[in-house]
């Protein structure tokens, strides 16, 4: 297993296997930790937008803002992921939206598509190389938003999985010296 969750596509194929993973993460989380204002925000965002995506699991987010976009793009490295994203597009009767199985370190779309990348809780700035190619990717003036996992949730994750992702570490990434 490699370091990094998020590049382990073993572990993401397991989650993305067993839905019931994630009623019981959203059991565990009390109080308000913000993403319901920015899921609003990143909604209000995609409005009339080329929008892209990162680590879309099963598409039910990447939907709802196919709803206000021009046109979406949804992307995960999970098999299991993007199977499941499909179904969900085809239950939604979306035109404006496709999935497509690609690792966040290597998207195959041009330089500037995007009028905007997002990513819930997914790679984007996971690392330099995936945070590179969402700059690539992303028109001039376009705008990247994601939200992270957060403390509340790394404990949460420790005590469903028996492991954590990157808790107590500080991961800050100079764009202006890396990109």
């Amino acid at each position: 297993m490699t370091s990094w969750e998020y590049e382990d596509r073993e572990y993401w194929e397991k989650v993305y296997a067993i839905p019931e993973n994630y009623l019981v993460e959203a059991a565990l989380t009390e109080g308000n930790d913000g993403e319901e204002e920015f899921d609003a925000k990143m909604l209000d965002a995609s409005v009339g937008k080329v929008v892209l995506d990162v680590g879309c699991g099963d598409g039910q987010f990447t939907i709802r803002m196919a709803e206000r976009a021009k046109e979406v793009v949804g992307v995960d490295f999970s098999r299991v992921a993007i199977s499941e994203a499909r179904k969900n597009l085809s239950n939604s009767g979306r035109k404006n939206l496709r999935f497509e199985l690609i690792n966040a370190e290597s998207l195959h779309f041009p330089n500037e598509a995007f009028d905007l990348v997002t990513c819930r809780r997914g790679p984007v700035t996971d690392n330099k190389s995936s945070l590179q190619e969402a700059h690539r990717v992303l028109k001039r003036h376009g705008i990247l938003m994601e939200i992270t996992i957060g403390e509340r949730d790394k404990e949460n994750l420790i005590q469903i999985f028996g492991r954590g992702q990157m808790q107590g570490s500080e991961r800050v990434i100079d764009l202006e010296k890396e990109c």
